[in-house]
């Protein structure tokens, strides 16, 4: 449910903010393909490291048995 307001949400920015004059939000900018793809890019990558941290820290808990103390010092 949560999601599926984020995505209309999201659709009803875009589609206030492109056909203005002065946006709030410069979504002109993607459309520079460089910047667009970093910006992807980054992301994922961003995700991926997230996702790493996450599984380290579930490692430590679960199957060493520590608590979150000694897995904040690893």
């Amino acid at each position: 449910m949560f999601a599926g307001l984020a995505v209309l949400g999201g659709v009803r920015m875009v589609g206030h903010e492109l056909p203005i004059a002065e946006p709030i939000v410069e979504l002109r900018a993607f459309r520079d393909f460089n910047l667009t793809v970093g910006c992807v890019y980054s992301f994922i990558m961003e995700v991926d490291i997230d996702t790493v941290r996450y599984l380290v820290l579930e490692h430590l808990a679960t199957l060493k048995g520590l608590n979150s103390l000694p897995t904040g010092e690893y």
